[in-house]
């Protein structure tokens, strides 16, 4: 009876050690995790919208539109008013799926990192298509595959430039959101 203990506090040991070392034989178990930038350009001379989203599949920044259809997870957004003016920028599911939960917008971004840091679990939340992003924005985002990811939003920036040609005024705006991102790859909400 001791030796079955003792093979069953063996074989414990050997699978909590596997779930905490890197040489894990199931890697694709593991969170991915980076720094990215995403923009979002009008271009009213070219009459175009030129978007970067992001893949956390890929853990790439995909442009959009693209020759190979590739669908990111999400793409930036600028959000205007009636007037035609810029009201901020945000995040926005390219597919009519909700992948957004806000968690905290605290105001330092010392107090971000804590609240980002702290967070392990995505919840089931209530979770939207498109959502302003500020600095300081921590979200959870539903990936199109279906796997959790959490973003801190680190800087947002909006240029506008506008060129003349005789007395037509022609508008190039651009929008980037630059953010912290950690993926968990196998479907569960465990960060």
């Amino acid at each position: 009876m001791r030796g079955m203990w003792i093979l069953a506090l063996g074989a414990t040991a050997m699978l909590t050690s596997c779930a905490d070392d890197d040489s894990c034989i199931c890697p694709e178990y593991k969170p991915t995790a980076g720094l990215a930038t995403l923009s979002s350009k009008i271009d009213e001379v070219e009459g175009q919208l030129i978007s970067r989203g992001f893949s956390f599949a890929e853990g790439q920044v995909i442009e959009v539109p693209n020759a190979e259809n590739q669908i990111p997870d999400m793409i930036t957004m600028m959000f205007y008013g009636s007037q035609g003016d810029f009201l901020g920028l945000g995040l926005v599911n390219p597919t009519p799926f909700a992948a957004f939960d806000r968690i905290a917008n605290p105001s330092t971004s010392d107090s971000a990192r804590i609240i980002y840091e702290d967070l392990i679990e995505a919840p089931e939340g209530d979770y939207t298509d498109m959502i302003a992003a500020r600095p300081n924005d921590i979200f959870v985002v539903k990936t199109l595959s279906n796997t959790f990811a959490k973003l801190l939003i680190l800087q947002t920036a909006f240029t506008s430039d506008t060129t003349y040609e005789g007395s037509v005024a022609h508008i190039h705006d651009e929008g980037r959101i630059s953010f912290e991102w950690i993926h968990q790859p196998n479907g569960s909400r465990a960060f």
